[in-house]
């Protein structure tokens, strides 16, 4: 006989079948809190109301799982999600400030000669990975991700 365990299959889950195995999960701390309270041996009014909603959080995620099973069986997902940022050629962005630190770093010398640099970028190329190429100036363009940046407004949009 051999010592080796055999792995698990990984079959992926759906977002459906993912939110009714939270559902459950919260079914299992219900019983729980049932079986705990009813360990008690108190007969205040608080204790009896508290009893109740467990009843009602008991009868509401079982009808939630049966939901859910029916949802997940009929093959529904959501739709994937999508960045709503959307960058093109020649836009004037900057380096968002939750990741300003990062790039300072990365580019501490560059910043002594130019330290507006992160913040007057115009996108170069948009790759099909979704980074976007910045450049300043002639300098070299370098690759960001489209979450590192936000957008500028040109002097001349402000104008009109």
């Amino acid at each position: 006989m051999s010592t080796e365990k055999k792995k698990r299959r990984y079959r992926r889950s759906t977002p459906v079948g993912r939110l009714r195995r939270n559902v459950q999960k919260i079914g299992r701390h219900v019983v729980l809190m049932r079986t705990r309270i009813a360990s008690w041996n108190a007969d205040p009014p608080e204790l009896a109301l508290v009893s109740s909603k467990i009843d009602v959080v008991e009868g509401a995620v079982a009808t939630m799982e049966g939901a859910l099973e029916v949802l997940e069986k009929s093959g529904w997902a959501p739709p994937p999600r999508s960045s709503a940022l959307e960058f093109e050629v020649g836009q004037h962005v900057a380096i968002a400030p939750r990741y300003r630190d990062e790039y300072e770093a990365a580019f501490e010398d560059v910043l002594r000669d130019d330290p507006d640099m992160l913040d007057d970028l115009v996108v170069d190329k948009v790759l099909e990975s979704g980074k976007i190429v910045v450049r300043r100036g002639k300098r070299t363009p370098f690759p960001v991700s489209k979450s590192h940046l936000v957008e500028v407004e040109d002097e001349d949009d402000e104008e009109s």
